[in-house]
């Protein structure tokens, strides 16, 4: 997208930004390393993970591919996540399934293509399109159990070069969200059955595809209470915080999650401006924070009992 910040170190490629503080996740990872280098207060190995392509482009997949813990043994998987809805210095975290499994789907609707002024001498994708819209949204309100959380978003709907012709085809994507893996097949199901449907009722074809994003993210209850524990010794008892309910963001530490144990959690700065908007900025004070739960779950995890030094007081 477009960035809008106006900030000094906005991205100087048209069109390319991602808004979303992946940055400032590297910034924070890197400070916790170089204060623990500094300290060595702490016994044993530490490895820091700097994963490539998340987002839908399978690098914690590729990681693991590449025998990432067989070369680097892990005992436990620590993350987290800028949150700007949570106020600043606010944690969460959530025990067991914490953030959604992720799906994306592509569709490809072929018609037949001809001039506005005769409708009749074609076979129109794009009304095609803008029925299947509507009929994808009635798959959690209509076909899935309310007692189990889902979402799907149609995000993007491609028809035509011009004004006055009908275009031969017309494409959709989007993603669902789902914490069930019976939930995912069921979604996946319907949506085939009402692209089938359409088809044959726009004298159309209709084409599905579906490309799996991340795994449902489950937190391990024994690292869910060290975050709490490392967080209330930087941030205060009262900044650390259980999550009643997970999220339906999604998020590919869960496929590491998956092999080694631990958790991922979320740290507010309280700008109000949410991910992936062209707005978006993370408040720079959240990075010592970041860095020193990092550190300090380190340090506990290994019998440290120093009183932990935020890192940007040092």
């Amino acid at each position: 997208m477009e960035e809008a910040t106006g900030l000094p170190y906005s991205s100087s490629f048209q069109g390319r930004f991602h808004g979303c503080g992946h940055d400032g996740h590297v910034t924070m990872l890197l400070g916790a390393a170089r204060y623990l280098a500094m300290t060595r207060q702490f016994d044993g190995r530490v490895v820091f993970i700097f994963q490539p392509a998340e987002e839908g482009l399978g690098g914690a997949l590729a990681m693991l591919e590449d025998e990432l813990f067989d070369r680097f043994p892990c005992d436990a998987l620590y993350g987290l996540h800028n949150a700007p809805e949570l106020a600043f210095g606010q944690l969460e975290v959530t025990s067991g399934p914490a953030m959604a499994g992720a799906e994306r789907f592509d569709i490809t609707i072929t018609g037949k293509g001809c001039h506005g002024a005769k409708p009749q001498s074609g076979r129109d994708p794009l009304i095609a399109g803008v029925a299947l819209v509507q009929s994808l949204q009635t798959i959690v309100s209509r076909n899935l159990d309310a007692r189990h959380p889902a979402v799907l978003s149609v995000t993007e709907f491609r028809a035509g070069t011009t004004w006055n012709v009908i275009p031969d085809t017309s494409r959709l994507s989007g993603t669902f969200r789902f914490f069930a893996p019976e939930v995912r097949d069921q979604i996946m199901r319907r949506m085939t059955t009402l692209c089938d449907a359409t088809a044959a009722g726009y004298d159309v074809t209709i084409e599905v595809s579906f490309q799996s994003i991340s795994r449902i993210l489950i937190n391990d209850e024994g690292a869910v209470r060290n975050v709490l524990m490392a967080a209330s010794d930087v941030l205060g008892d009262a900044a650390a915080s259980r999550a009643a309910l997970p999220v339906m963001g999604s998020e590919d530490m869960g496929d590491l999650l998956a092999a080694v144990p631990g958790a991922f959690f979320r740290l507010g700065h309280g700008t109000g401006i949410p991910l992936h908007n062209p707005g978006f900025r993370i408040d720079d004070r959240i990075l010592p924070l970041g860095a020193s739960i990092f550190a300090r779950l380190v340090e506990r995890s290994t019998g440290s009992s120093m009183a932990p030094t935020p890192l940007g007081s040092q």
